[in-house]
């Protein structure tokens, strides 16, 4: 049976992961600059102030814009899904983290047509360790 992740704010609101490294700090500043760079180009092309057809589903989210490594800093026990995190596109489409264990069975599942990508974070608890 399926389950909507999403809709659980246990999983959505109560997991506080955040960055320790200021590479990590630039990598998702320069994913901000470049998101906005492309809505303002959009914008100035289209004239359409509305995005519509939203063309942030067209831009998928580079390694490049991602941290290497975050900190777990209340130590939560962390579940296979988690929405949002720092330096994850929010727009359209998100970014989430997710266990390896979900990865292997989405892989497992998808299509070509589904697009998704994968890239490793390293999460860090607070005593340091991985």
């Amino acid at each position: 049976m399926a389950v909507f992740l999403d809709g659980d704010p246990k999983y959505l609101y109560s997991i506080l992961l955040e960055t320790r490294d200021p590479a990590d700090d630039a990598r998702v500043q320069a994913g901000k600059d470049w998101l906005a760079a492309e809505r303002t180009a959009y914008v100035e092309k289209t004239r359409d102030a509305f995005m519509v057809p939203c063309p942030r589903a067209d831009r998928p989210w580079r390694a490049e814009f991602l941290p290497q490594q975050l900190r777990n800093p209340e130590d939560h026990k962390l579940p296979d899904y988690i929405h949002s995190y720092p330096g994850g596109n929010n727009d359209f489409p998100h970014s989430s983290l997710v266990s390896p264990r979900l990865k292997v069975l989405i892989e497992a599942h998808q299509t070509d047509a589904d697009g998704w990508q994968f890239f490793p974070v390293e999460i860090l608890n607070k005593d340091g360790s991985a």
